[in-house]
């Protein structure tokens, strides 16, 4: 994607890939800095990145790579192989009063 705006300082080119984040330059103020954090997050989801190059006065261009195939599965944790996990079971939820069901 790419724009003709002012520009985005190349310090600034980290920064405006986190949440409420926005370019040092940004005089607009319409922004609430989620924009690019989604699209970053969308595009690691599927195994992919996004880069910017842009220099001030120039415009910017985004680059959203995103991998053909499957994305292979990220483990959440790690066990060895004496390890198991185990799931805290849940006590039964407090009944305090029958339904009452019309004519019973």
């Amino acid at each position: 994607v790419r724009d003709t705006g002012e520009g985005i300082d190349s310090v600034d080119h980290e920064q405006i890939f986190q949440r409420f984040a926005r370019a040092t330059t940004d005089r607009t103020g319409g922004s609430a800095g989620l924009g690019l954090a989604i699209v970053k997050a969308i595009a690691e989801a599927h195994g992919g990145s996004v880069d910017v190059a842009s220099v001030l006065g120039s415009g910017a261009t985004f680059t959203i790579t995103i991998p053909v195939g499957p994305v292979p599965l990220q483990p959440t944790a790690e066990f060895t192989d004496d390890e198991q996990m185990t799931i805290p079971s849940l006590p039964p939820p407090a009944r305090t009063k029958e339904p009452a069901w019309p004519g019973s």
